[in-house]
């Protein structure tokens, strides 16, 4: 039987497909691999591309916070040279002199920076020669400093310019020559007891006043005669910061003899003007009589309260005819008599008809002037009434609230002065007990040189003191017994607390406040308090308004007897004037005294005022954009140091006057960098520990420029440009 043909030849059939089958396998086995191989090596290059340009997380913060601590460095230099020169600008530092030529003067217009020796190293002099003193062989700068013309003057010029601001008295400890508790010289105080948490402190009027009582000055300069190069800063330091503080009182007290015209667009008459001040609106017309011109005035009281007119029943202005920026005013002592003004009230001051160069009598209205074409200016003139401070009682340096009671203070950086610990003594060590609050019993709060903070109607707070130093007396008990006198000392600051008690106006609280926060001393309010104000002032108001006359005075003729013919005098008190009209029993005098004391109180301020020292680099600008020959490599300025190099550096004689009035080579260097780069490069620099670092910031401008910058460094610092 034949088989099939299919059957026959199956295997070859088989034979031949085989190999087609596997050949298609393999193909389509290598495809599918090779696609899968293709998937894995783009996975693979794309996780190796993200590593390769991965950078490390800590390497980029790293970078980062590099950069910002640059910034950061770069702003609190440009801002610690700002506080400097503002306060430099303000005269903060001015030093007392007896005049322009002498050696004093001279040595202060070295402006030399806190702290300084007055020495320098000799000019190209070999290694180990001494250094040259800026002080002359005898010394007479510091002799002149400590002289009464000189030291002295500078307290007694400071306390006239807050007249008629009184200060407190000593105690009987400063009566007595004798110390305070915890070895502070006594405080002044309030009747019942210390001055609010001042140590050592007696009542009002027991023991001498006056500026030296409340101060800190030195009397005794010993057997030389003189201070020692830190004694002097640290004297210098005292007048400044005391200076400033009676300067924020003066401003407040100018503050309210401003009158400012009100002006009418529809019924304006230069001779018939309205001034008006915090307390006072003032009426003034210019009226003819006879011929003769003469000054009417209204006065009006806007407040709520009654107020007197100032002392012995008067209020004295300066006024201005015509010329409102001349500096003698047209009528110096205009006169207005009347005694009060009851709040809402207005009083109408009779016309006194009598020549102003006639000093027997007050009120001379009349107007010398033959044309006058408008009222201009008017002045109120403070006395011990009207002033809106009537007393200063205290003022401390180096004492802290209660709040920073266990501060630890430390010594200024001056060369020369003897190296002793830093650290304060224990504030809560054994001492004696301090007496806070009037009436308060003796031993509230143990522990020298405490304060307390009045109006709280307990023992004082705790507070702390800087040393146990003298308020006046030798030089060592006042300059080097008070040299731990800061919270804080760094290159840039010097950080004291301060602390002062004075007698005002409760409506002016505020306006002291704001004077002291807007000192260019930089104080810095910590703790206030106040109470209300129950003792007597030096003058009291009762002598001022009772009718005990017109007191004379520089200048000022005396009136025995009051002001005549002025209205309001006090029949039965001693002095009532002649003419008086009206009047009211005896006790009058004593109820109008209460009534101008009852918005009196005490207040404490506390604080602490930041003394910037001198930023010991600065640039120099020039009067136009001179292109100088200085290099093209910015880290290699050149460094100028004298006249006949700056010359051969600028040729121009103006730019040369610039640089000369902002550089004292005698001092300093001049360092001229020049180099091309983007429009928006910027040289910085910071400034460390007598160190100095110059810095580039390249910018990204595509503007290629030649920049010229001038550094002025003080020769004591070592600078780097990298």
């Amino acid at each position: 039987m034949k088989s099939s043909p299919l059957k026959k030849h199956s295997f070859w059939f088989l034979f031949g497909a085989v190999p087609l089958l596997v050949g298609l396998g393999v193909i389509m086995i290598l495809s599918s691999v090779g696609s899968a191989t293709d998937t894995r090596l783009k996975e693979y290059e794309a996780q190796k591309k993200e590593i390769t340009g991965a950078a490390p997380k800590g390497q980029g913060l790293g970078v980062a916070l590099s950069k910002q601590k640059g910034e950061l460095d770069t702003k609190v230099t440009a801002l610690w040279g700002e506080n400097y020169l503002q306060q430099k600008r303000a005269n903060l530092f001015k030093w007392p002199t007896g005049g322009s030529d002498t050696d004093l003067a001279k040595l202060e217009q070295l402006d030399l920076p806190f702290g300084h020796g007055f020495v320098r190293p000799a000019d190209n002099a070999p290694a180990g020669t001494p250094p040259t003193s800026y002080l002359n062989p005898q010394q007479s700068e510091l002799i002149e400093f400590a002289g009464a013309n000189v030291y002295q003057k500078a307290f007694r010029d400071m306390a006239e310019k807050v007249a008629p601001t009184q200060f407190g008295s000593g105690g009987p400890a400063a009566a007595a020559g004798g110390m305070g508790e915890g070895g502070r010289p006594g405080m002044p105080g309030m009747p019942g007891g210390a001055i609010p948490g001042m140590p050592g402190g007696g009542a009002q009027g027991a023991g001498g006043n006056g500026w030296p009582a409340v101060l800190r000055h030195v009397t005794e300069w010993g057997t030389t005669q003189k201070p020692t190069v830190p004694e002097l800063w640290l004297a210098l330091e005292d007048i400044w910061v005391q200076r400033e503080l009676l300067a924020a009182v003066a401003r407040t007290n100018t503050a309210l003899t401003q009158f400012e015209p009100e002006f009418s667009f529809w019924d304006y008459s230069p001779l018939k003007r309205t001034f008006t001040s915090r307390l006072w609106s003032l009426d003034l017309e210019v009226v003819t009589d006879a011929n003769k011109k003469y000054l009417k005035a209204t006065v009006h009281n806007p407040t709520r309260r009654l107020q007197l007119l100032g002392a012995n029943k008067v209020m004295r202005l300066k006024v201005w005819l015509d010329d409102p920026k001349d500096p003698r005013p047209s009528l110096p002592e205009y006169v207005i008599g009347g005694e009060l003004v009851p709040g809402h009230g207005t009083m109408n001051v009779p016309l006194q008809k009598t020549d102003p160069r006639d000093r027997t009598r007050p009120g001379s209205h009349a107007v010398l002037i033959d044309r006058v074409t408008r009222i201009s200016k008017v002045e109120q003139i403070l006395d011990e009434v009207s002033v809106p401070v009537k007393l200063i009682q205290a003022m401390e340096l180096g004492v802290t609230d209660h709040r920073r009671g266990t501060a630890v203070f430390v010594a200024p950086k001056l060369q020369g002065l003897p190296a002793e610990p830093e650290a304060a003594a224990d504030p809560n060590a054994a001492g004696g007990g301090q007496e806070g609050y009037p009436g308060a019993p003796p031993g509230g709060m143990p522990g020298p040189g405490r304060m307390g903070m009045p109006g709280l109607g307990g023992p004082g707070m705790p507070g702390g003191a800087a040393a146990a130093g003298a308020r006046s007396g030798p030089k060592e008990a006042v300059l080097m017994g008070n040299k731990l006198r800061y919270l804080e000392v760094t290159d840039q600051v010097r950080r004291m607390p301060v602390a002062l008690s004075v007698v005002l106006d409760l409506a002016f609280e505020q306006d002291l406040l704001v004077q002291f926060t807007n000192s260019p001393m930089r104080f810095h309010i910590t703790q206030t308090g106040w109470q209300r104000f129950r003792g007597t002032l030096p003058k009291t108001t009762n002598q001022l308004v009772g009718g005990g006359g017109v007191g004379g005075g520089p200048g000022r003729p005396s009136f025995p007897g009051g002001v005549p013919g002025m209205p309001g005098g006090i029949p039965g008190m001693p002095g009532a004037g002649e003419g008086s009209e009206g009047g009211t029993p005896g006790g009058a005098a004593s109820t109008v005294a209460a009534q101008a004391n009852a918005g009196l109180v005490t207040l404490a301020v506390y604080g602490v005022v930041s003394l910037y020292n001198e930023l010991p680099v600065y640039q120099v600008k020039l009067y136009d954009d001179e292109t100088f020959e200085a290099g093209t490599n910015w880290k290699e300025p050149t460094k100028v140091s004298n006249d006949a190099e700056l010359t051969k550096l600028l040729p121009d004689p103006a730019n040369q006057a610039k640089v000369k009035e902002a550089v004292d080579f005698r001092t300093h260097d001049l360092l001229a960098f020049a180099w091309e780069g983007p429009a928006d490069d910027k040289l910085t620099f910071t400034v460390g520990d007598q160190t100095a670092k110059f810095g580039l910031a390249p910018g990204g401008s595509l503007d290629k420029v030649q920049h010229r910058k001038l550094f002025a460094v003080r020769r004591t610092v070592t600078w780097t440009a990298e």
